[in-house]
């Protein structure tokens, strides 16, 4: 009792005059037990630890080959084969990832392994970020923030941002991202128990600007980026009395950073809806036109597909084949949006109670929310869920603190981190061997046909024709409404040789009244083939008709009509072509 008495005297005891009470430092005012000197220590070694799991389980996709959207994007691209290109239009729909593929291609061509290289380290910088803005949420805790990271980077939802080249859009985007809600972060400790903002916080501060822009364009769904600066501020740095700020300075702070994604709403959304294009149009949407009411509901139920994913993240897939139902109020999306109301409420419930929880789930929903919402996508893709993965670990750490002690709940994370890395591993090596990796989508998709059709294209692009009409077929069986497959297959049957099967094809393609003027210059050859010169005549009439400029359609129609003794076609055929082919015009004029 003695001793007690003295100790709280000595801690009472005035301190002399002349030495006045320093602020207290940022580890101070957020209860730190870890003492400043040490903390870039462990933050060296953290990081450290994080590129070595990452390059353990990634160092073997370098190799991995061009799927889908990288030919387009890349392969195929101008503005990546010319970087004064790619620079022009930095401030184009995410020109800041088109400027990366070029300098890419700048220094060594369409070499896969560089390409990689760079989304690998990416997602190293961007699961450190994870940590450090983990450091902010988990305080007073070394390990928790690492095990978040740890799950942001070896989660195998992640695989795709990473492993898949074009999609380094989504894990860029997310690197910015969370850069921005770190820099802010340094800016409000640099503040904490000071009246007034001085040079050090409005430097970190412009930092998270810069680094918000570079994330909206690079990809879209950032512009959510000023609530989750809000949310971090409300949640986790407004809670010691010597960093509080009032609720309309917290707005006011956030609000600079809604500017970007305003500018990218007028040029990417308004503009182009004042020129009269659809909503449909303005997305990247390829498939059968659905309304941004469909899809919104669609995505109600895709919401949990994801949250599936994160605790069984099996079978993942690269396409899911998700049908978006024309009905709206179905049992299903009914039931999804009920859950997702429900969650959002549990996260309200939990604001106080269990902050990283509520935080978590939050954040999950608020990452979606840009792909998830009303305009039409392709309805699942998991790159989707990579920036949403950080609030998905805060979640998931949150809910075992709250049961667990922390060492215990360190242990059991650590645990579940061996298997999400075996997983990881393994999906990346399915990466490799595009055979295998389109056999398991068609293994187990809903519906395999677009599984199907990349095995064809990938036996088409090897000249292995009965392969690639195999597998197209094999798409057809499970939809019938391709238009575009039924004219490759076309193409390919008469390749082989195959001329009623390709006549067939043609056929069904028509049926779909799609711009069709190859179609019909081939179904003229089939024909002529077979003598029916009329019937060719007719369908060549069709193609040019649609594409006045096929000069070689006029010149086996001049041709055509010079077997039938109709020379005044011939001569209508020759005229077109001495202002198209002068050449072919020649070869014409020698049948006379």
């Amino acid at each position: 009792m003695v001793l007690k008495t003295m100790a709280k005297k000595r801690a009472l005891s005035p301190k002399r005059k002349d030495l006045p009470t320093p602020p207290p430092s940022a580890d101070e005012a957020q209860g730190s037990p870890v003492r400043k000197e040490s903390t870039w220590r462990f933050d060296a070694l953290a990081g450290l630890g994080l590129i070595l799991v990452i390059a353990l389980l990634y160092g073997h996709t370098l190799d991995v080959p061009w799927y889908l959207d990288d030919h387009s994007v890349i392969v195929e691209s101008d503005r990546v084969a010319d970087w004064r290109l790619a620079l022009e239009g930095i401030f184009s729909s995410r020109g800041v990832a088109m400027l990366t593929f070029a300098m890419n291609y700048a220094i060594h061509g369409l070499d896969l392994s560089g390409y990689h290289l760079v989304n690998i380290v990416i997602h190293a910088v961007a699961s450190f970020f994870a940590y450090l803005l983990g450091k902010r949420v988990f305080r007073g805790s070394r390990f928790l923030p690492l095990v978040a990271a740890l799950i942001f980077a070896t989660h195998p939802l992640q695989t795709q941002a990473v492993t898949y080249v074009t999609q380094r859009m989504a894990s860029l985007a997310a690197l910015f991202f969370l850069l921005a809600c770190y820099l802010y972060c340094r800016g409000r400790e640099s503040a904490l128990g000071r009246e007034r903002f001085d040079a050090r916080f409005y430097i970190w501060y412009g930092g998270a600007l810069l680094a918000g822009f570079l994330a909206v364009q690079t990809k879209q769904n950032t512009a959510v980026l000023p609530v989750a600066i809000f949310m971090i501020e409300r949640w986790f740095l407004n809670r010691e009395p010597v960093g509080q700020i009032k609720l309309n300075r917290q707005i006011m702070l956030a609000a600079p950073f809604m500017v970007a994604p305003f500018v990218v709403f007028l040029q990417q959304i308004v503009a182009p809806a004042i020129d009269g294009r659809a909503v449909q149009e303005i997305s990247s949407f390829h498939g059968d036109a659905i309304s941004p009411l469909q899809y919104l509901f669609a995505e109600f139920s895709v919401v949990w597909l994801y949250i599936k994913l994160l605790f069984v993240p099996f079978p993942q897939l690269l396409e899911y084949g998700y049908a978006v139902s024309e009905t709206l109020l179905t049992p299903q999306s009914m039931a999804a949006l009920a859950g997702l109301l429900g969650l959002l409420g549990v996260a309200v419930w939990l604001r106080k109670k269990d902050p990283f929880v509520s935080f978590g789930i939050f954040w999950f929903l608020l990452c979606l929310l840009v792909e998830s919402s009303l305009i039409p996508l392709d309805p699942v893709f998991e790159h989707r869920v990579y920036l949403s993965m950080f609030g998905f670990a805060v979640f998931f750490v949150g809910l075992l603190k709250f049961f667990l002690t922390e060492k215990r709940t360190v242990t059991v994370l650590l645990v579940l981190l061996v298997v999400t890395s075996v997983l990881t591993w393994q999906r990346n090596e399915l990466w490799r061997d595009p055979v295998s990796f389109f056999h398991h989508d068609a293994k187990y998709a809903s519906n395999p046909f677009l599984a199907y059709s990349h095995l064809g294209n990938y036996y088409h692009q090897r000249d292995e024709f009965d392969e690639a009409v195999t597998f197209y077929e094999k798409s057809l069986e499970s939809n019938r409404n391709n238009p575009k497959l039924y004219k490759m297959v076309g193409f390919l049957q008469a390749k082989q040789g195959n001329v009623a099967q390709s006549e067939e094809s043609f056929l069904k393609f028509l049926e779909f009244g799609l711009p069709s003027s190859d179609v019909y210059y081939n179904l003229a050859l089939i024909n002529a083939e077979r003598m029916d010169f009329q019937q060719a005549i007719d369908y060549l009439k069709k193609a040019t008709d649609e594409n006045p400029e096929l000069s070689q359609a006029w010149y086996i129609y001049g041709m055509l009509n010079f077997r039938i003794r109709n020379f005044q076609e011939y001569y209508r055929a020759f005229d077109r072509l001495t202002m198209l082919d002068v050449n072919l015009a020649n070869e014409l004029r020698k049948l006379q």
